[in-house]
Parts: structure tokens; sequence; C-alpha cells
């Protein structure tokens, strides 16, 4: 049995750090560059293709992958372009909010059913 495959993307890891992974087999090399920072930090290559950083981005951090010849694309796994399709994607927390009040379910009386025959309403 195959191992998993990684996550690819960015993700907030317990340590409040961000893992960037992406799967680039074709390069060797990988970097990842943060908009208005010197420089960007070089990504670690793993197996199969995964290019792996973790380092500090907290959510609504801007980045791009860089290539060895200096061009800068979005994380196709990204979950927001605030800057449109062709710019930095954003770091975003996929942590659930943690509620504010508890959740009381009402008594199985007050609950509503409804069943709908969806032959009823087409041709």
């Amino acid at each position: 049995m195959n191992p998993p495959l990684p996550q690819v993307g960015a993700f907030i890891q317990p340590d409040s750090r961000t893992r960037f992974t992406v799967w680039a087999p074709l390069h060797e090399r990988l970097s990842v560059h943060f908009p208005g920072r010197a420089r960007s930090l070089e990504m670690t290559p793993g197996t199969d293709g995964y290019h792996n950083l973790v380092t500090d981005a907290p959510a609504g951090t801007l980045y791009q992958f860089e290539f060895t010849d200096g061009r800068r694309r979005p994380d196709p796994a990204s979950l927001a372009q605030p800057e449109g399709v062709h710019g930095p994607s954003m770091v975003v927390d996929r942590a659930p909010p943690a509620p504010t009040v508890p959740f009381n379910n009402p008594p199985l009386a007050s609950h509503v059913l409804y069943e709908l025959h969806v032959g009823t309403f087409t041709p």
C-alpha cells in the first residue's frame, strides 16, 4: 500500500508556522517569494516531486512560488487570490472559528422533516 500523498497548499501548523507544499516534479529547485520582502526562501525538495517549506507566515500573508529563472506564479492550490488569478496567493487559516455560544440542539419533536420528490417538478 502506498503512503498518502502530501497535502498541497499553505497550511498553518499547530505551532503557528505555515507549511507550504507544491508538486513540481520537473523542477529541482523552487522558492517561496513574499511580496515586500527582500529575498525569497528556498523550498526543500521531497519525494515524488513535492517541494516543502515551513516558515513564519500568518494568515493574510501574500506569497508566490518562484522558479530558478525568476518567474513567479500563484499557488495552484490556493484558497484566496486577493489580487486576481495571476497575482500572489494568500495564506488562509483553515481552522474553524471557536463557537461563541454553546449549541443546544432542539428536542426531536421540534424538528421539521421534509421529503421532496424531484420527479414531481421535472419533466
